[in-house]
């Protein structure tokens, strides 16, 4: 793989890595990941702290993430419940809203931009996170909220991936493709041993982890036949089948 200077990945190349070649880019990415986190520690509390650490670490790469629907869990009946803005649980309109949904999902296909929102993987994956965020805010105590933070932080990462990885659904660089999915795997193991431990040290959170590791064991099952039904096409692509 071709490098540019300082040991960065060269990017403009990366049309003709193969899938060890993303892995080493990812790795450099990790590096640069905790480099930033080391410094958010130590410079943190200072005025334009997101600035100053950019420049120190040569790149500025912001996301900004919003939505207006959230889901709640519901501890008596062991299952999420979908709001939208301006909703009220149990809404006799949430069929409508659901068949709007899907009506859209319809009309977007392969080669749209946002065709990676309508698979069945990453819209399991992005319920979890989104159902984990109100677990943060009102279920865990005080002290389990950094852990708690720090799933979060896998599972952000999670949907980074599988959009990296899906895209727009014509998988044009297959070795990217398969390299992402491998990490969206990655994370999801990583969050099943985080949510084991948790498990057996809390007793107060097994009801509500089970779900959480049901759910993830199931986007487990559906990144494994992503991954499988990539490698089968990478593999009819340099076969010429």
């Amino acid at each position: 793989m071709g490098k540019a200077r300082q040991g960065e990945p060269d990017w403009d190349n990366s049309d003709n890595w193969n899938e060890f070649d993303w892995e080493q880019a990812l790795k450099h990415s990790d590096h640069v990941a905790a480099r930033y986190f080391r410094m958010l520690e130590r410079f943190g509390d200072l005025p334009d702290a997101d600035s100053f650490i950019a420049s120190r670490l040569g790149e500025q790469n912001f996301f900004d993430f919003q939505d207006e629907t959230f889901y709640t869990y519901d501890e008596s009946e062991e299952e999420w419940d979908h709001h939208g803005e301006g909703e009220e649980g149990g809404s006799g309109e949430e069929g409508d809203d659901e068949d709007d949904d899907e009506e859209e999902d319809e009309q977007i296909g392969p080669g749209d931009t946002l065709y990676f929102e309508t698979c069945p993987v990453y819209q399991r994956a992005r319920q979890i996170a989104l159902g984990w965020c109100n677990i943060l805010s009102s279920v865990l105590k005080p002290d389990d909220r950094l852990w708690g933070i720090a799933v979060l932080f896998h599972l952000g990462r999670i949907l980074s991936y599988l959009s990296l990885s899906i895209g727009d659904g014509t998988f044009d660089r297959l070795p990217a493709s398969i390299a992402f999915a491998k990490r969206s795997l990655q994370e999801v193991n990583l969050i099943l041993g985080e949510i084991e431990r948790k498990n057996k040290a809390t007793v107060s959170y097994r009801t509500i982890l089970k779900l959480i590791r049901e759910h993830l064991l199931e986007t487990h099952d559906m990144l494994v036949t992503l991954l499988m039904d990539l490698r089968k096409r990478n593999g009819s692509q340099e076969t010429g089948i």
